[in-house]
């Protein structure tokens, strides 16, 4: 809003003061840089020039008195004029050039290479004093400076989040494609554009304007990923995907009609279809984005208020050739809405990380809670075989009833606590969170098929590492639907432990193997799981190879993420030792202690 505030006090309130040089004449005629036409005709307002082509204009300044002046032909972008005196000397090339007027009469030629549209007469010519014309030039300049760096630094910032992110955040990439787009229309219409890259004054300015779409398309993408509407609005996302095939289809019918030689861009008739899509779609989507009655959706409204506002100035200013003072105004509303827009994101990004806090401190409590029902029920258990050794043998068909009792208990709480995890999913929106729940319910799955194969078995000798093993991995790469044959490869060692290590390395494993089900297999054709459990003399190595990851993770690296984190300290309760490695694959490595059953 400051910046708005000081660009308001900067533009130039009060119209020019007209130069005491008048210009009495001028005429044009179709030519080449070559040479001069053989006719020059005089303009008339209401003629249409050819949409094609290059021309020449004659003009005829007159002055009391001999001065410097600056003598304009053309606006910012239009870099590629040539001006020529009345002996047919060349005296400059760009948009303005600086001439002595002797007193009485003075004549100039000057050549267009193209049509100028946006001007409000074809030729568009004036004649200022030096001293003025510098000043003004000094302001404009600064302007266009300041809102160039305003608009660069946002979009910087922006591509190094999407960079930070790992590429998981696309909202900060299109977000920086719509601050490009920004930069690049503003920079051709400053000329900026043309004195950094001159092939730029080569081509016709038509193509530029055409380009410009590149802001309602970038836009477009942009508020489909800010408001999540995949998710959270199917229906208003369908009028998103229609916007952005209007964008194309106008993109399409300005340029055809360009190469077959008709100014479309500044017919009313075409320019009021587009402009009532624009009042039919927006109205309807922000009706809709409202009912979300969200801070998210409300900070998308006022953003977008103040883009379509500006949006319709802008096409008036177009089809009526009136830009001048326009831009300025233009200018600060794009400013507003960039800043609102980096404010909401920041925002977006705060809710959703308070929520994947808030998943991750339910999970940990969650955990906390089954382990706090594993050690009552342990403690219950081994409280009741104390109280039974004295009649072992009498009572030890009970306490196998009683042991696979309890399993079966603890099993089924757990899957209590799993039903009430997939109950929370259904009521999240957002991705993180969703699949922060979901490797939640794999883990509680995890512990609750230790105790499902205990129930299940005939006897409470320990658990069987590797038909424990076998399960867990057929398990999760059915819950995890991969859209492709997965080979495995289990070579397991005869291993009996007891429970606690069997759950400790079941949600090790989980995790590892979960890893590479979500994130390894994408591009890869015949995807490969190969998990090895060796003992060596009281050592246990686990080995779990994929043929897919091809990013290394550093375990010990304090920025890991949750699973990460979770294996480590998993991996610490063993007094075990981790390893990874990238070798045609994913690789991770463990090793620790045998304890027996």
């Amino acid at each position: 809003m400051l910046l708005a505030l000081i660009f308001l006090f900067l533009i130039p309130q009060h119209p020019e003061v007209k130069a005491p040089s008048t210009i009495v004449s001028t005429k044009w005629g179709l030519g080449k840089e070559t040479s001069l036409p053989d006719d020059f005709l005089p303009f008339n307002e209401n003629e249409k020039l050819p949409l094609k082509g290059s021309y020449w204009v004659r003009l005829i300044v007159q002055t009391n008195h001999e001065d410097e002046y600056i003598l304009v032909g053309g606006n910012h972008y239009m870099k590629n004029m040539r001006f020529y005196n009345a002996q047919d000397n060349f005296i400059g090339k760009g948009n303005s050039c600086s001439v002595l007027l002797k007193k009485g009469e003075n004549e100039f030629y000057i050549f267009y290479p193209f049509i100028d549209f946006k001007a409000r007469s074809a030729h568009n010519i004036t004649i200022t004093r030096a001293a003025k014309y510098y000043k003004d030039q000094l302001f404009y300049t600064t302007s266009h400076v300041l809102f160039i760096s305003i608009i660069v630094f946002l979009f910087l910032l922006s591509l190094s989040f999407y960079l930070i992110s790992g590429g998981s955040e696309i909202i900060y990439l299109f977000y920086a494609w719509y601050l490009f787009s920004i930069v690049f229309f503003f920079a051709y219409q400053f000329g900026m554009l043309g004195d950094w890259f001159p092939f730029v004054n080569n081509i016709s300015p038509v193509y530029w304007w055409i380009s410009s779409a590149s802001l309602s398309m970038s836009y477009l993408f942009f508020a489909g990923a800010f408001l999540d509407l995949k998710k959270t609005d199917p229906m208003a996302n369908k009028v998103i995907t229609a916007g952005k095939l209007f964008v194309l289809s106008v993109v399409v019918v300005e340029t055809t009609t360009y190469i077959f030689g008709y100014d479309i861009q500044h017919s009313v008739i075409y320019k009021a279809i587009v402009v009532l899509f624009q009042l039919v779609a927006m109205p309807y989507l922000v009706i809709r984005i409202i009912r979300q009655r969200t801070t998210i959706s409300w900070i998308f409204i006022g953003g977008a208020s103040i883009l379509m506002i500006t949006t319709l100035a802008g096409q008036v200013a177009s089809t009526f050739k009136a830009v001048d003072i326009t831009n300025f105004y233009i200018q600060i509303g794009l400013l507003i809405e960039v800043f609102v827009f980096s404010v909401g994101i920041g925002i977006r990004m705060w809710v959703i990380n308070k929520q994947k806090r808030q998943v991750q401190q339910e999970l940990l409590e969650q955990m906390q809670q089954n382990m706090a029902i594993h050690r009552k029920y342990t403690t219950e258990l081994e409280e009741k075989v104390i109280e039974r050794t004295k009649d072992l043998q009498i009572k030890n068909e009970e306490k196998e009833i009683l042991l696979k009792e309890i399993h079966h208990r603890v099993k089924n709480n757990l899957q209590t606590i799993a039903s009430l995890l997939n109950l929370q999913q259904r009521r999240l929106k957002d991705e993180m969170a969703i699949n922060a729940i979901e490797e939640s319910k794999n883990r509680v799955r995890v512990m609750g098929l230790i105790h499902k194969f205990l129930y299940q078995q005939e006897t409470q000798g320990g658990v069987n590492l590797k038909k424990y093993l076998v399960q867990l991995l057929d398990m999760l790469i059915d819950s995890y639907n991969v859209n492709k044959r997965i080979e495995k490869k289990v070579k397991i060692d005869a291993i009996q432990t007891d429970m606690d290590m069997a759950i400790t390395l079941g949600l090790i494993l989980n995790e590892l193997i979960t890893n590479s089900l979500k994130h390894a297999f994408e591009y890869v054709e015949n995807p490969m799981l190969k998990l090895n459990v060796q003992k060596k003399k009281d050592t246990i190595e686990i080995r779990l190879m994929d043929n897919g990851s091809d990013v290394s993770v550093d375990v010990n690296n304090s920025t890991s993420g949750f699973g990460w984190k979770l294996i480590n300290s998993l991996v610490d309760s063993l007094n075990g030792q981790i390893a990874t490695q990238n070798k045609k694959g994913f690789e991770v490595q463990i090793l620790f202690p045998m304890a027996t059953a």
